[in-house]
């Protein structure tokens, strides 16, 4: 669901989603988006947060290890992965929509996927990965 950074409060009070996109030309926005979500996280007794970039070294399949795997402390987590173009490889969106499903798949363990980058083109959000995702959560456009 589309909505924007001064609704994101409200959206979270209402409860967590398993999925957050913040995208946009606001560094700023985008920071005190995130922070808001892990403050709600914090709450919800979330507190292992696990952040990746996406840059020329990265390996998508470090995504996908680090949403099926269990932590040694904790069932749940959030995975921040910041995307550093708004083009994403092809490997990248395939990764993207096959982990969809395991957002909050099993009772008791849930894992919040945060992306956040530049803006995203009007043909990105047409895309399936983003499609997929946006479903599952919230797209905030910055």
């Amino acid at each position: 669901m589309k909505l924007y950074a001064n609704q994101l409060p409200a959206e979270l009070n209402k409860g967590l989603k398993p999925c957050y996109m913040l995208f946009g030309d606001e560094p700023f926005q985008i920071s005190e988006a995130r922070d808001l979500i892990k403050a709600r996280a914090k709450n919800a007794g979330i507190e292992e947060v696990i952040r990746l970039v996406e840059d020329d070294l990265f390996d998508w399949q470090d995504l996908r290890q680090h949403c099926q795997e269990m932590s040694l402390f904790a069932t749940s987590k959030i995975i921040e992965l910041e995307l550093t173009s708004s083009k994403i490889a092809k490997q990248g969106a395939e990764i993207l929509k096959e982990i969809e499903p395991e957002l909050n798949a099993s009772p008791g363990s849930e894992i919040i996927l945060v992306l956040f980058g530049p803006k995203l083109d009007a043909s990105q959000t047409k895309t399936a990965w983003f499609k997929s995702l946006s479903q599952r959560g919230n797209y905030v456009p910055v």
